[in-house]
């Protein structure tokens, strides 16, 4: 009896436990395991090469933006960029020493007042200033031998002239106005005949289709008396900032498609393509911009100043602009004495 139950005992022990080891045996799915590892991996480097993909578009897309006012704006540069002149210097009083600009080696050359004062006034001499009646101080220097000392000391002469016989001031007598209209074209006929090797007009009403066409005019009666002065300088029209935004009657045009980005402020083409027509280089006007400005509105004309090859004219007591014009990447710069109106 005893060693019934004893035997009993025994198998139902063994029973228990090969249950127990059966269950402890069970097959880990490791094939259901790597499959889901596999997935995992794959998702997170699909994520990661998204994104990598995404931000380097970003970054792409965002130096674009940055670089399509220095590419985009090479495709549309006219031909006439092969005349435009290499031009960087500020402004110098008649006879003023050289010491300063032979110091400055990124300077090549320099920039002197040829605008005729509203009492007629001008400051260099000339043999046709007595006959359109300018006043001349007594001790004025030749116009001539000031060119001559500035070229043989290697620098370019850029003169500034502020045309003002298109005034509107003059509007209301014709006569008075064609009578100043010879003056200015006779002066810079001779301020050619001198050696000036760039002649920058300033005072151009140019902005609508009356101002652009009364500056052509006055562009193509200029040119051909330039052509038969014994030297024929580069000539250049300046422009103020608006004259560089994008008009109404440009929406329609092709030429909005090819603007960087719908940031662009100064992406306009109509009056600045008219006056390059009649002229050899453009240049904004910057001389009433304020130094605390200057940052903000240099990184808005990136497109228009490599679009069309600009100077960037600023007044010459603004010690400030050329750092930031050149730490913005602008080369082509002109100081004038020459005072904002």
């Amino acid at each position: 009896m005893s060693v019934l139950k004893k035997s009993k005992k025994r198998t139902v022990s063994r029973r228990f436990r090969t249950s127990v080891k059966r269950r402890g045996r069970r097959p880990v799915p490791w094939k259901q395991l790597l499959i889901a590892a596999a997935v995992c991996a794959a998702v997170i480097a699909a994520a990661v090469i998204i994104g990598s993909v995404l931000r380097k578009r970003s970054d792409e897309i965002r130096a674009r933006r940055e670089a399509d006012a220095w590419t985009l704006a090479d495709e549309e540069r006219t031909v006439r960029d092969a005349a435009v002149p290499d031009f960087r210097g500020s402004a110098l009083q008649p006879g003023g020493s050289l010491t300063m600009i032979a110091s400055v080696s990124h300077d090549n050359g320099v920039t002197i007042d040829l605008s005729v004062g509203s009492d007629g006034s001008f400051a260099y001499a000339l043999p046709m200033a007595a006959s359109a009646g300018l006043t001349v101080p007594d001790d004025a220097i030749s116009l001539v031998s000031e060119v001559q000392r500035l070229h043989t000391a290697g620098l370019r002469v850029m003169g500034v002239f502020r045309v003002r016989c298109l005034d509107v001031s003059y509007a209301a007598d014709p006569a008075l106005s064609a009578y100043r209209r010879g003056i200015e074209l006779s002066l810079l006929t001779a301020c050619a005949s001198a050696g000036v090797d760039e002649l920058l007009l300033v005072g151009l009403p140019a902005g609508t289709d009356t101002g652009d066409a009364q500056a052509l005019a006055f562009l193509d009666e200029l040119r051909p008396l330039l052509s038969s002065a014994d030297h024929t300088p580069l000539v250049g029209v300046s422009l103020p900032p608006a004259a560089f935004a994008l008009r109404p009657e440009e929406a329609g045009s092709t030429d909005v498609t090819v603007l960087p980005s719908a940031d662009v402020l100064y992406g306009g083409s109509l009056t600045p393509g008219r006056m390059s027509l009649g002229c050899d280089f453009l240049a904004m006007d910057l001389r009433g911009l304020a130094p605390d400005a200057a940052g903000e509105l240099l990184a808005d004309i990136r497109y228009a100043y490599a679009r069309f090859s600009l100077h960037l004219l600023y007044t010459a007591d603004n010690i400030d602009f050329e750092a930031i014009a050149v730490k913005h990447g602008f080369t082509r710069l002109a100081g004038t004495s020459l005072p904002a109106e």
